[in-house]
């Protein structure tokens, strides 16, 4: 039964279309949120495009985890500074996206000296090279 299609080059660069069904997509979803404890209480800040496929995580596994999503306010997509201020009101427990996206809140944080992100539990990254220092940079972050 197919949930979707998603138009890539994937690793080839020949674009196709690759067509997702419901059960890869439950079982991938299932998997996230039993193997990283992710339900309800937990609240994920959702920075994908709704065309990007890593929104299908972001919208349909979060809300099948009973946890809250969390869009940027319109405008405020790109923004760092939003996007802390937000985790720190909201305690986001749940961080999913490319690393650049991830850079861009570490490098920001940071910065700010004061910024902590102590309810920030989990990180999904994915979809590009992940730096090597990102992570304990952003393990600096929640002390």
């Amino acid at each position: 039964h197919l949930a979707y299609v998603i138009y890539t080059s994937g690793s080839t660069g020949q674009p196709k279309g690759v067509m997702l069904d419901h059960r890869g997509r439950v079982n991938n979803f299932h998997d996230f949120n039993s193997r990283f404890g992710v339900g309800p209480g937990d609240c994920l800040l959702a920075l994908a495009s709704l065309n990007f496929d890593m929104s299908a995580y972001d919208v349909l596994g979060t809300l099948m985890s009973g946890a809250r999503i969390l869009f940027p306010d319109p405008g405020s997509e790109r923004d760092p500074a939003h996007w802390l201020a937000l985790m720190r009101r909201e305690r986001v427990a749940v961080w999913h996206s490319v690393p650049a996206l991830l850079e861009m809140l570490a490098s920001y944080a940071e910065s700010d000296g004061s910024a902590r992100l102590p309810d920030l539990r989990l990180v999904l990254i994915g979809g590009d090279w992940i730096p090597t220092t990102l992570p304990g940079r952003i393990r600096a972050l929640d002390r």
